[in-house]
């Protein structure tokens, strides 16, 4: 097989994969799923957009430092900001879940820090990703 029916293969194998997960995703209701979430976000109230993005990241400073009582505030507001954005309830219920879980402690331990400051970054890239998503022209990169 000379060098060019090997590319050939190998691109036309990605693509192949590439549309069985694609199919997947669609068939789990993923890609439909993905779509309604950019589609309820209200663009139109930047404001709350900025605040979210910017609580969320005050958020994760607090764990990070176990403030429990300013984390507890942070989460407060982003849930307030995601609410009336209208984000999905996958990222509300996960905020108030956090909220929940922390309200009676007065201290974290390194895992709990650790926990939570994964579970907001994880939070903080869906919201990117849903922002982006939006945007078909975006461009991280100047």
């Amino acid at each position: 097989m000379g060098d060019s029916h090997l590319i050939d293969y190998v691109v036309i194998t990605a693509a192949d994969v590439t549309a069985v997960f694609v199919a997947w995703l669609a068939g789990r209701g993923w890609l439909e799923r993905k779509a309604k979430q950019i589609s309820s976000v209200n663009w139109q109230r930047s404001g709350h957009l900025y605040w979210l993005s910017s609580d969320l990241m005050w958020t994760w400073t607090q764990a990070t430092n176990g403030n429990v009582q300013k984390m507890i505030h942070g989460l407060k507001k982003s849930g307030h900001h995601a609410n009336a954005l209208g984000i999905d309830d996958s990222i509300l219920s996960r905020l108030k879940a956090m909220q929940v879980a922390n309200e009676a402690k007065t201290s974290l331990s390194p895992n709990e820090r650790q926990a939570l400051t994964q579970e907001l970054d994880s939070i903080i890239s869906e919201v990117g990703r849903l922002a982006v998503g939006n945007q078909p022209d975006f461009r991280a990169d100047p």
